[in-house]
């Protein structure tokens, strides 16, 4: 019994997403509400466009609850991005071309080792660390 769902802000853009039960989500720019059930996700941006998705894979949604992060083909820049809102520290890709790469799998949200470790292995790039508080993953030379 309950309602399980998340609500997620990146930039101009803020997510729904139903896991169990039932949600009303309404907006300025909508006239009515929209009803969301389990395993729907509705996105809506400030310039009012707006997104309902029915019968989405909302596990990796939620999977921040277990302490992990998943990413199906996401741009490496997002996943940065991700990452670093669980630590203190800015992370980024040293060029246009680097953010662009595609990256898969599950990184734990308590070791960003770990997660930039795992994702210098799988992609062209090597970490370099600006600091305490800044890491750029920048071009390796090699070819994966």
């Amino acid at each position: 019994i309950g309602t399980q769902f998340d609500v997620y802000r990146q930039g101009d853009k803020v997510s729904v997403s139903v896991v169990e039960g039932k949600v009303s989500v309404s907006n300025l720019q909508a006239t009515t509400p929209q009803m969301l059930t389990a395993r729907m996700q509705y996105t809506y941006g400030k310039e009012g466009q707006n997104l309902l998705v029915n019968n989405g894979d909302l596990t990796d949604i939620a999977s921040w609850r277990e302490g992990k992060i998943i990413f199906k083909g996401q741009r490496l820049d997002v996943v940065l991005e991700q990452l670093s809102r669980y630590h203190d520290v800015k992370l980024s890709a040293d060029s246009a071309k680097l953010a662009a790469l595609k990256v898969s799998g599950s990184f734990p949200t308590t070791n960003l080792n770990l997660a930039l470790n795992t994702i210098a292995a799988s992609l062209p790039v090597t970490i370099n660390r600006l600091g305490t508080d800044r890491i750029a993953l920048i071009a390796s030379g090699k070819e994966n």
